[in-house]
């Protein structure tokens, strides 16, 4: 089984975005396994296709998030901590969300501890909040142009790998003629029945061992994914609905207004629903750093064996200071016939980090990583 493109999933749900990437008991009694969820027979091929053509435009429920891709530990200044409430500390831990979306419409909130972090847009502005902070951040998204659909459902774009729409998003990209797709154990996901796609890459090169979609029977829309790394039975990757409700969100969810004393920053967004200027701590406020931290520009390989290289710009990395270069720093230096630089190892990921600029990324080993540093068409000059 093997597809090699697929359009756009129109589920809805906000996508993610980070400069790194991508048990069912971690989700509690309202997600389960059952040999009694008895639903009509539907092959992987109609899954897929389900997955692709569903067509859900509102929502609203609340997600339980855990990762545990074995990362080193991320200092607080970089979003460490599973009460944080930075973005980043979904990369690590056990969080809940609450997520709504109508159209264009959408709002993620990650609560922790310490307060909240908020993004929210009506198709028209786009606002993060932090409690933390007591920093709200502002952006007039697109409007009249042909990319503003586009821009708008990247602008729900909420917390790296926050729903189960955004990694199976990222999993259905990967797939291609190595991929295996069987059935698994119908299940029930947030009270609802649900198939199970079971994604396999065939070949050996990859980090990931196997991927579990649960697909909602009524909807057909992605409802929970586990991500298994290489031979363990634990996921590095849990994220799925504890409740689920289909009816449309009030529209008084998607406006949002700073409160008293919040300082507010005006931002310009780049027609992607990215804002400039979002740079990991360490990197922000060098005025000799671009806001877009790092461009793909190349890739090697394929299927789930593929890595992107990219380029951090000019400066960039020698402008690390604080929580950003104390991390960079920790990482082991290795170094060949590429050059030198920091390698970041995870369950699913690694990360390459060269002293001339370039940044790998990719679900496979850090040898394959190396590897991969050292071909031309990782050479970008």
């Amino acid at each position: 089984m093997s597809t090699t493109s697929r359009p756009a999933l129109r589920w809805a749900v906000p996508a993610g975005v980070t400069a790194l990437v991508l048990s069912g008991a971690v989700l509690g009694p309202a997600l389960s396994a059952s040999a009694e969820v008895e639903l009509p027979e539907r092959t992987p091929e109609q899954l897929l296709t389900d997955l692709q053509t569903a067509d859900v435009d509102a929502f609203s429920g609340t997600v339980a998030h855990h990762a545990d891709l074995g990362l080193p530990s991320l200092p607080s200044g970089m979003g460490g901590g599973e009460h944080s409430t930075d973005a980043a500390s979904l990369l690590d831990g056990s969080h809940d969300l609450r997520v709504w979306a109508a159209g264009n419409s959408a709002r993620v909130s990650l609560h922790g501890e310490m307060g909240e972090l908020t993004v929210v847009t009506d198709g028209e502005d786009l606002w993060t909040w932090s409690s933390d902070e007591q920093t709200a951040t502002h952006a007039d998204l697109p409007a009249h142009d042909p990319a503003a659909a586009a821009a708008a459902a990247e602008a729900r774009a909420a917390m790296p790998t926050a729903t189960p729409e955004a990694v199976t998003d990222a999993v259905l990209q990967a797939l291609d003629p190595t991929t295996t797709v069987t059935s698994g154990p119908n299940v029930t996901v947030a009270g609802r029945p649900a198939y199970v796609l079971v994604l396999e890459p065939a070949e050996p090169g990859s980090l990931v061992g196997s991927v579990r979609v649960a697909v909602d029977a009524g909807e057909l829309v992605p409802t929970r994914v586990q991500v298994f790394p290489a031979g363990s039975s634990t996921p590095a990757l849990d994220v799925g609905f504890t409740s689920l409700s289909f009816e449309t969100p009030d529209a008084d969810l998607f406006s949002f207004t700073p409160p008293p004393g919040a300082t507010v920053e005006e931002r310009t967004s780049d027609g992607h629903g990215m804002l400039p200027g979002d740079l990991p701590s360490g990197l922000a406020g060098n005025a000799d750093v671009p806001g877009d931290v790092w461009s793909y520009a190349a890739r090697v390989g394929t299927g789930w064996s593929t890595v992107l290289v990219g380029r951090v710009p000019a400066g960039a990395l020698a402008a690390a200071e604080g929580d950003a270069a104390a991390f960079l720093g920790a990482l082991p230096r290795v170094s060949g016939d590429w050059g030198s630089g920091r390698l970041l190892t995870s369950r699913l990921f690694s990360a390459l980090v060269t002293d001339d600029g370039r940044v790998l990324v990719g679900a496979v080993d850090g040898d394959t990583l190396t590897a991969a540093a050292a071909d031309p068409a990782a050479d970008l000059g």
